[in-house]
């Protein structure tokens, strides 16, 4: 199955002012093993703290299915991008790629990455990386476990920020969450998660702990 198709936009504040034009052609196409490819092309002009700047951004999306318990999928993204901290154009290049996989009827595992690196004139602004392990056991139609397992790590070059800024940003987050639906509009939480914070000077280290209880309704009217 093939589709394209593309938009135009304009925004523009209450006196008239433009704020962001632009437009894009996309196209998508789906085929065997559940497979799917998407691209994107924009093209736009945004002002931003007076001042405006021309992008452009290229998308290109793909993933399948091998197995029916099986996915593997990639999001990425290049082109440019303003420099909100910093008021200045700059480009960008940020890459996706996950898989996720169903053991059996109860559990299910994801993986996901996260890469981004930002570049100005100079050089290198900082690069990111993000990596997250949930997984998910689904006792039945009422009742599930989850965990999360993530660590981010920010490396920035601090000669190219206009501001104080630290060289080097790293976390590792974890949670565990009991979900219990006593009835279609009342679930129950019962939780715990940890920060570890950690930067060019030293290494990861346990900045807090939380252990939560919620109950959560649903108002039908």
């Amino acid at each position: 199955v093939f589709r394209a198709g593309g938009e135009l936009n304009y925004y523009g504040n209450r006196s008239g002012k433009l704020l962001n034009r632009g437009g894009s052609l996309w196209f998508r196409y789906g085929g065997a093993l559940q497979s799917w490819f998407y691209t994107r092309g924009d093209r736009s002009r945004e002002v931003y703290n007076g001042l405006a700047f021309d992008q452009s951004s290229f998308d290109v999306q793909a993933g399948f299915r091998p197995t029916a318990d099986f996915r593997i999928g990639l999001f990425s993204r290049f082109g440019n991008r303003i420099d909100y901290a910093n008021t200045r154009p700059g480009n960008r290049i940020l890459l996706n790629p996950s898989i996720g996989y169903n053991m059996g009827r109860h559990l299910r595992l994801t993986l996901d990455h996260t890469f981004e690196r930002f570049t100005v004139n100079g050089g290198r602004l900082y690069t990111a990386n993000i990596s997250q392990m949930t997984a998910v056991y689904q006792l039945n139609i009422r009742t599930f476990f989850r965990s999360i397992l993530q660590h981010v790590d920010y490396r920035r070059n601090t000669n190219l920020y206009t501001f104080s800024i630290a060289p080097e940003d790293r976390r590792f987050f974890t949670q565990f969450l009991f979900s219990y639906k006593i009835n279609p509009q009342t679930v129950f939480f019962l939780g715990y998660s940890d920060n570890y914070l950690g930067n060019q000077t030293y290494g990861l280290t346990q900045n807090d702990r939380t252990f939560f209880v919620k109950l959560g309704y649903a108002l039908v009217m």
